[in-house]
């Protein structure tokens, strides 16, 4: 199975995951990039069927970009306020 590990720490947040692809039992990829940036503030990580993580991928920057293009500001609000 794939194995994908988040760890909060002190400053953030580090994710880890590993890069095989497999068919049933055989190998398929070796280099499959199972975390993304969806935005500035979203980092995705998945295990599971590929293909459901592209589209779920696909999904979440469609709905970041078209947050951005319909914001009320110009500018990028700073996602470290509180």
């Amino acid at each position: 199975g794939t194995s994908v590990l988040g760890i909060k720490y002190k400053d953030g947040v580090m994710l880890a995951a590993d890069t095989l692809c497999s068919y049933g039992s055989m190998a398929k990829y070796k280099d499959a990039r199972r975390l993304t940036k969806i935005n500035d503030a979203t980092l995705l990580g998945a295990g599971g069927e590929y293909s459901d993580f592209q589209s779920i991928t696909d999904l979440l920057k469609r709905n970041a970009l078209e947050d951005k293009c319909t914001a009320d500001s110009l500018y990028e609000e700073d996602v470290n306020e509180e």
